[in-house]
């Protein structure tokens, strides 16, 4: 094995022990919470979801999604894109107070390959964790969408894609 090749190897086998041990955090559980409340929200039906569709362009995603609840707050933004040879789905949750709490990043290449991001923010909006993972095939180049502050503004802004009916 080429030697750059082993702090690689030696790296990958690490990363789940440190997962498990930032996943008993006080502050991780926090995050858990609010992952938990959105999609317990999102089986009630107490969200109100908007959804955006556009062609396809490589400068933009091509689907949009927000739901938001009672208040107007922003507590789910997904988006939806990827290229010729790959896709992707980002998932940004956020707290009551539409703060940013975890972005979940999956991504499907053509080589086979499924690659998984978990991030996870503090009440503040700083990162605490970030976790990657190559769930099957070969590996492919990672990719992480930017952070979300303002999913209501983020679902609103223009595109440079054109916007299908």
């Amino acid at each position: 094995m080429p030697r750059h090749l082993i702090g690689l190897v030696i790296l990958a086998v690490a990363v789940p022990a440190e997962a498990q041990e930032w996943m008993t955090r006080p502050e991780i559980r926090q995050v858990r919470a609010v992952y938990s409340q959105v999609r317990a929200a999102l089986g009630d039906s107490a969200l109100r979801e908007s959804i955006r569709h556009f062609e396809y362009c490589p400068q933009d995603y091509i689907k949009r999604a927000l739901y938001q609840d009672s208040t107007g707050a922003g507590r789910l933004f997904i988006v939806e894109g990827g290229g010729d040879d790959h896709v992707l789905e980002a998932s940004y949750y956020y707290d009551a107070e539409q703060v940013l709490r975890f972005m979940l990043v999956e991504l499907r290449a053509v080589n086979g390959t499924v690659q998984e991001q978990r991030i996870y923010f503090g009440s503040d909006g700083l990162q605490l964790y970030h976790d990657r993972r190559v769930l099957a095939g070969p590996g492919y180049m990672w990719y992480t969408p930017r952070v979300v502050p303002d999913p209501v503004v983020a679902f609103a802004r223009p595109s440079e894609c054109p916007e299908r009916g």
